[in-house]
């Protein structure tokens, strides 16, 4: 009987400590507790530690040492640089142009480079494409000239000259075209005060090529090269005291011309 007592005893013990071990595992931790009324707001020095000269205690916020000047903020972006200038595009055109000229194969023989000048007037028909006339003025410059003797020659060329313009940037084209028309030129040569003349005519070909660029909205500068062949049709002479004999057989060469010249274009 005492035994049988003991033994249950000792099982309901176990039954009872296996249960509040069950109830151990399966229950929530407790909430933890607020913190105590005045506790710091931020971390608090262990007790007996002394803050350094100059630095602040742990908790409290990093002042700038006494003269340093906070960093300045960020400068705004510079302006960007004004659009360069365009030319304007208007109807009317008009390319000036003084510079020199150099006759070429048999009929350059006796003739150094020369002044020329001369203009294209004309108007645009659109932005790549004018329609114009050209007038261009050659000063010959005769060399091998007998001593005694003055000469003096000029070749005029009356042209017409499309130019197709090419943007190659938004301040700078190309301009480039054909030429054809006519030409005529004169020759006076002078000795002992006796005076002959020469004069010749015919079929001017050609071609422009130019460069230039915007200084302004309605002016460019640049350089402007070009190229003529004049044929010969008809050559007339003048003796000193004859009348003037004019002839279409035995002529000349056909004169090769080319020229370089700096411009401005309107």
């Amino acid at each position: 009987m005492r035994s049988s007592l003991c033994s249950f005893v000792v099982s309901a013990a176990l039954i009872l400590n296996g249960a509040t071990s069950v109830w151990a595992q399966t229950a929530p931790p407790p909430a933890y507790p607020p913190p105590p009324a005045g506790a710091p707001p931020a971390y608090a020095p262990p007790v007996g530690y002394v803050a350094q000269p100059g630095y602040p205690p742990p908790g409290q916020p990093y002042a700038p040492p006494p003269g340093y000047a906070p960093p300045p903020g960020y400068a705004p972006a510079p302006m960007p640089p004004p659009p360069p200038p365009v030319a304007k595009r208007s109807g009317f055109l008009a390319l000036v142009f003084l510079g020199v000229h150099s006759f070429r194969g048999n009929t350059g023989n006796n003739l150094d480079a020369g002044l020329r000048t001369g203009a294209i007037l004309g108007g645009r028909l659109n932005s790549h494409l004018s329609l114009n006339g050209e007038l261009t003025l050659d000063v010959l410059n005769p060399t091998n000239v007998p001593q005694g003797t003055s000469v003096t020659a000029a070749e005029v060329d009356i042209t017409l000259s499309p130019l197709l313009h090419i943007p190659l940037s938004e301040k700078v084209e190309l301009v480039v075209g054909p030429k054809l028309g006519i030409w005529a030129g004169s020759a006076s040569a002078t000795a002992d005060g006796i005076e002959n003349t020469s004069s010749a005519h015919g079929l001017a070909a050609g071609v422009n090529l130019g460069v230039f660029g915007a200084v302004s909205r309605s002016v460019s500068i640049g350089a402007l090269v070009s190229f003529v062949l004049r044929s010969v049709s008809e050559v007339c002479e003048t003796a000193s005291g004859e009348s003037e004999s004019c002839s279409s057989d035995n002529l000349p060469d056909a004169d090769k011309v080319l020229s370089f010249a700096a411009g401005a274009l309107f």
